[in-house]
Order: C-alpha cells, then sequence, then structure tokens
C-alpha cells in the first residue's frame, strides 16, 4: 500500500543516479539504501519489404493433371516461352505456367496480365492474320468476363488459372473449367476480337502476406481448317505488385 517511487532520472543517458532511501522505524534500528537508476534497453529491428516473383516451366502431364486433357498436340513449357509445335485443327491445345509469389506485404499482393497483341501472323503482306481471342461456348468471354469453354469447335485462345494441386485460392477465375481473354493492349489491328487498347486485367491477388504462392495459368487454343498457314506469335506479360 506504501510503495516507493522512483525519482525522476537527471544524470545522462547511461550514468546511473544514485537516489538515497533511508529506512527507520520501531525497530530500533536505521539505515540508508543507495540504488542506482539507469535506462532500460532499448532493443529495435527493421525488416526490408520482400518480394520473389517466379515464372517456371511447367511439363505437359503436369499441366494435364491440373486442368483436364486435351487432345491435340500439347507443349511442355520454359520459364520465358509457351511453344506450341504444329497443331491440329478443331482440337484443344493447352501449356500451362506456375506463378509463384512470396511477400512480406501487409496487405498482399495483385498479378496482374496483358498479351500484346491477338495471336499473330505476319506474312510480310499487307494480309496480317490472327488467331482471334476465345468467347467461349457461349460467346459471352471477354477479358473481363470469365465463363466455360469446352467445345473445341468454338476456336480462339485463352487461358485459365487455379492454385497448384486444385482449388481456385488466389486466381481471379473461380472455376477452373472457365476462361477469360487476355487484356490486348495492342492496336485495334492487331487484337481480335477485343479491337485492342484494354486495361491490364488481375489473375491472382490476396489480401494478407504469402509465402510461395503457386497460381498455374493454363493457355488454350483451337483452329479450324480454315485458319492460313504460318508461325503466329504474341507476347504475354505478368506484373507482381506488393500492397506494403
Amino acid at each position: 500500500a506504501n510503495q516507493v517511487n522512483n525519482p525522476t532520472k537527471s544524470a545522462g543517458v547511461g550514468t546511473a543516479d544514485t537516489p538515497s532511501i533511508t529506512i527507520a522505524g520501531d525497530f530500533n534500528d536505521t539505515g540508508d539504501v543507495l540504488v542506482a537508476i539507469i535506462e532500460g534497453v532499448a532493443v529495435s529491428v527493421t525488416v526490408d519489404e520482400s518480394l520473389s516473383f517466379v515464372i517456371a516451366g511447367v511439363t505437359n502431364a503436369t499441366c494435364d493433371t491440373e486442368f483436364a486433357t486435351e487432345l491435340g498436340p500439347n507443349t511442355t513449357t520454359t520459364s520465358a516461352a509457351v511453344a506450341f509445335t504444329t497443331i491440329a485443327t478443331e482440337v484443344f491445345h493447352h501449356a500451362c505456367h506456375d506463378l509463384t509469389i512470396s511477400t512480406n506485404a501487409a496487405n498482399g499482393y495483385t498479378i496482374t496480365a496483358e498479351e500484346s497483341t491477338s495471336l499473330l501472323r505476319t506474312a510480310g503482306d499487307s494480309n496480317d492474320k490472327t488467331i482471334d481471342d476465345t468467347v467461349g461456348d457461349g460467346g459471352t468471354i471477354t477479358e473481363t468476363t470469365a465463363s466455360t469453354w469446352a467445345t473445341a469447335t468454338n476456336n480462339g485462345f485463352g487461358y485459365s488459372c487455379e492454385d497448384s494441386g486444385g482449388a481456385q485460392g488466389d486466381c481471379a477465375i473461380t472455376a477452373s473449367t472457365n476462361y477469360k481473354q487476355f487484356a490486348c493492349t495492342g492496336s485495334a489491328t492487331n487484337c481480335d476480337v477485343s479491337g485492342g487498347g484494354e486495361t491490364i486485367q488481375t489473375v491472382a491477388s490476396n489480401t494478407a502476406p504469402v509465402s510461395s504462392k503457386i497460381s498455374t495459368i493454363e493457355y488454350k487454343l483451337s483452329v479450324d481448317g480454315l485458319q492460313p498457314a504460318g508461325a503466329y506469335s504474341n507476347t504475354v506479360t505478368f506484373i507482381a505488385t506488393p500492397a506494403f
């Protein structure tokens, strides 16, 4: 009930005050106690922001396991390329990439994607051709709207997404049987069906820190027998942004 309060420290930092406490009472003795008062130890540490983002190639067998097995000749990807070989008509072909992200950002991350053009053939003439982006089975697929695409005669190019090993997790597409177009940021003449100039879209995100979170992207396409011969290509760009 009668505690002793330390006096306000007056000596400089690192030098102790030594106040004296006098003890006396009815026990027939007195004395002085010297107390050394010095600062506590302040502990501090700085944790740097961290972000790791890796695009990794996936074997065709793993792509088949993550998504449905497709009938057409498919491909094993590298970290920087999806090299479909000569393809058959009116059947689906697919390939996959693993997007692995780690960040200690308190508010998580966002991965966006865009394509520079549709799959474009440059033939050295004025009649450049594209493999159009898919509109799906119901004609409703866009860069922002996902829907089913299970009929190979509904030709085009698109993508799906799921967590590695199943479930949708961080993927913006909420079912692995659904597909979207990549947002086409090129010119109208090089972006079919969209008309080009589209806003890049989120493909995966989280609102909390993550460690080695994998989202698997499936690229899928089909063409008909009237598709002009030649080599078609574009560039798909993924951007990972942490939210500190």
